[in-house]
């Protein structure tokens, strides 16, 4: 016998009113047009798509710096997430299947060192003088 579906309550609203710079409104405005929505429905959108940005230091960028972040690291992202799981990557190597996670401007340092030699190389060359002259041998 199937189980019944599941059924959440409906979500509550509640009627908020808040005064908001005149040019502020403006922008939400101009940016509900483009969406043909509503400006209080292209306002709500922002506050549920914002609503876990608590820390105060929240990474915010408008479009022109979005497509200049994506141009840079040579693709889309859908969300901030998104953005630091490809760095977390890019920025580690894995030893025995250990991931191993290298600062950036270390990596960098390495990829000078490197030259022309693949990184992988350079890396396993740097690993095995490095434990040799801690280990002795």
């Amino acid at each position: 016998m199937a189980a019944a579906p599941v059924q959440s309550a409906p979500a509550r609203t509640i009627v908020l009113s808040i005064e908001l710079p005149e040019e502020t409104y403006r922008v939400y405005q101009s940016q509900a047009r483009a969406l043909g929505l509503t400006t209080e429905a292209a306002i709500v959108a922002r506050l549920r798509s914002c609503w876990s940005h608590d820390d105060g230091r929240s990474l915010y960028f408008n479009d022109e710096r979005r497509r200049e972040l994506e141009k840079l690291l040579g693709r889309n992202f859908p969300s901030g997430g998104h953005v630091v799981e490809f760095l977390r990557r890019a920025n580690t190597i894995k030893l025995d299947g250990k991931p191993v996670h290298i600062k950036p401007d270390l990596l960098q340092k390495i990829k000078y060192a490197a030259g022309r030699k693949p990184l992988e190389d350079a890396i396993e060359e740097i690993v095995t003088r490095a434990l040799q002259g801690y280990l002795g041998g």
